[in-house]
């Protein structure tokens, strides 16, 4: 039980922030906000690689995201190493469900994130707590326990001496334990207030209305914002979906969380996948977007509307 307290410390570690852009070499040591926007990004491209028939380039992107991540820098200065590798190993795993498997662990820390910053009531936390529990549940994050190895031929007068100093051992294993456990609730506890960059949390004044949201990306398109158009007008295609009782919007939800609420919907349900599809595309994967561009993705929102009417 005492090396169960130093396994789970670890653990946690192990899951810390990192983060950075897209594509390029990365800094040893990020900043904890980093960190949450490679999580947004990564779960995002999870969710696209699941649509592709040949994801290898989506793959390589969420790859190069943690490629080189080994610290994350506090505010203070202070540098904490954090192991990665569960995310690059699923990565490269080709056994079939392993990336689902990573998307609902990624998935479940950003949730469990975002109640922890919303405040959220004890419920909605209880929730949370179980969708971690149940990512902590895979068999990559069990243990066996620590069991120091008999050294043979020991006399008499030996043995005594080796008990003292495997009792000593696990002493120093749970003490070096609790005091981890001690450092990263301190950790959470004074960062409990940064906020991740993405599309769901990062703007507190996004329109609470379609015809709202329409027009800020008719005023962005006019300034030739493309990028800036395209994401009120996907933001516009969800209210819209919720003004017309079709889902229920939560900006703490994922975009394919949003599209599950249209599995029954088979032609709503396509149309509205293209448009995440071509929207994740601009948002998170940087696509060079011209005036044509934008006036077809405007078609695909009117097209919606019109089906949803």
């Amino acid at each position: 039980m005492k090396c169960c307290l130093l396994v789970i410390g670890v653990l946690i570690l192990s899951m810390l922030p990192n983060g950075g852009p897209y594509a390029g070499a990365q800094e040893p040591a990020l900043s904890v906000s980093q960190f949450w926007e490679h999580l947004y990004q990564t779960e995002s491209l999870l969710s696209i690689a699941a649509t592709q028939t040949d994801p290898t380039d989506t793959i390589s992107q969420i790859q190069s995201l943690w490629e080189g991540v080994t610290q994350v820098q506090l505010d203070d200065g202070t540098r904490i190493p954090v192991d990665m590798s569960w995310i690059r190993d699923s990565l490269a795993d080709i056994q079939p469900g392993t990336r689902e498997t990573l998307h609902r662990e990624v998935t479940a820390l950003i949730a469990y994130h975002n109640n922890q910053l919303a405040g959220l009531d004890a419920s909605a936390e209880t929730a949370s707590l179980a969708a971690l529990a149940e990512v902590l549940r895979d068999p990559r994050f069990h243990y066996a326990d620590l069991t120091p190895t008999p050294i043979p031929d020991f006399s008499e007068s030996e043995a005594p001496q080796t008990v003292t100093v495997s009792s000593f051992a696990e002493v120093v294993l749970a003490a070096a334990g609790v005091l981890v456990i001690i450092v990263v609730f301190i950790y959470f506890a004074r960062n409990l207030q940064v906020q991740p960059v993405s599309i769901e949390t990062a703007e507190t004044n996004d329109p609470t209305t379609a015809d709202d949201a329409q027009d800020l990306a008719t005023g962005h398109a006019q300034s030739q914002d493309y990028r800036s158009a395209i994401r009120y007008l996907y933001l516009a295609s969800l209210l819209i979906l919720d003004e017309r009782g079709i889902i229920h919007y939560d900006a703490s939800l994922t975009n394919r969380e949003h599209l599950r609420y249209l599995k029954d919907k088979h032609q709503l349900y396509q149309l509205a996948q293209q448009v995440i599809n071509a929207f994740e595309e601009v948002w998170y994967g940087y696509k060079p977007v011209d005036e044509a561009y934008y006036q077809h993705f405007r078609n695909r929102i009117d097209e919606l509307n019109r089906m949803v009417t």
